[in-house]
């Protein structure tokens, strides 16, 4: 017996795609209909319709995807979600996908087959084009990361301008130049926040020195890792650093302590996201404050809406993107 995704893939169209079309969607195209009918019938595929009957009910269940749970910024947006949710009469389920593109797909699998009503991105491998054909189907949000061009859903600050803030910042307290830390994953994040440094260099008469632009991960052990690169720069090594994570910031600055570096009276440094440990760590730590409480509950809230309400009808079927303000908090580790 032929299954969902042999017709996908004989039809060259997503699992999404046919599930669309069995369920009649009228925003599939034609050309993409008759495609997958097709499929159908040559692969004498029958759907399961009372799986199907029962899957088009509501199960109050929500997905939220992330790349891992290292990364501390996530607790707390998640936690607001839970609340919204809980009070909406919603369970959240949190997965891992380990940017992996083939376990981001059982999971979006999930929301096709009706496990699960709808997902919350956190970061996503699929193209543009893909996000949207989902996203035309089923409630979907991107959170904090979103993917360039695509048309959903999402609540964001602009990563761009926030680095560029925190930089331009540096500078002007007189560092002459500032280091990069960044993640050699591109996130979409980190690719703007790499941008918003650049910018604020050339904008104060400077160019990005690519012998201090360091790729590593998000986390404390990334963040030493990058320290010892900078280290070996030796005596023209920059003044300052920019983190674009708190757990980068403070791995980071354990190793400089380690090797006798004060901080910050010899280099300052700078993370990304006020996380909790930020504020305990000593030293406390200037860095970018992300409203994460707020990010977690409009994204669920934005959800919910397009669950409860259809798709197509959400918000009289506008897309909503949602900026929200950033801050800088300045604390014991820059001068």
């Amino acid at each position: 017996m032929s299954t969902i995704k042999e017709v996908a893939q004989s039809a060259g169209v997503s699992v999404a795609t046919v599930s669309r079309v069995i369920n009649k969607d009228p925003a599939v195209r034609p050309a993409t209909r008759d495609k997958v009918m097709n499929a159908i019938a040559q692969l004498s595929y029958t759907p399961n319709l009372l799986g199907r009957h029962l899957r088009q009910t509501r199960t109050n269940k929500i997905l939220v995807l992330i790349p891992s749970i290292s990364n501390q910024f996530y607790s707390k947006i998640i936690r607001a979600m839970e609340k919204v949710s809980e009070e909406q009469g919603y369970d959240v389920l949190v997965c891992m996908t380990h940017n992996d593109p083939r376990a981001e797909r059982r999971y979006i699998d999930m929301l096709v087959t009706r496990v699960v009503d709808g997902i919350v991105f956190f970061s996503s491998s699929l193209s543009a084009a893909q996000m949207d054909e989902l996203a035309s189907g089923f409630p979907v949000v991107q959170c904090s990361e979103y993917i360039e061009g695509s048309n959903t859903d999402m609540v964001v600050i602009d990563d761009e301008k926030a680095a560029y803030d925190a930089v331009s910042w540096l500078l002007r307290r007189g560092h002459k130049r500032v280091a990069y830390m960044g993640s050699q994953v591109r996130y979409s994040s980190g690719i703007r926040r790499e941008r918003g440094y650049r910018k604020a260099v050339t904008e104060a008469g400077g160019k990005a020195d690519e012998r201090f632009v360091f790729l590593d991960d998000y986390s404390y052990p990334g963040g030493g890792r990058m320290a010892g690169k900078y280290l070996e720069c030796g005596s023209d090594r920059p003044s300052a650093i920019f983190c674009i994570s708190d757990s980068m910031a403070i791995g980071c600055i354990n190793r400089l302590i380690s090797e006798g570096v004060d901080v910050p009276g010899k280099v300052s440094v700078m993370g990304f996201d006020d996380t909790s440990i930020a504020k305990v760590f000593c030293p406390a730590i200037t860095t970018v404050s992300q409203p994460q409480s707020e990010i977690g509950r409009l994204a669920a809230e934005l959800l919910i809406d397009r669950i409860r309400n259809g798709v197509h009808k959400a918000s009289g079927g506008k897309l909503r993107k949602i900026i929200l303000p950033h801050d800088l908090v300045i604390r014991n580790t820059t001068i």
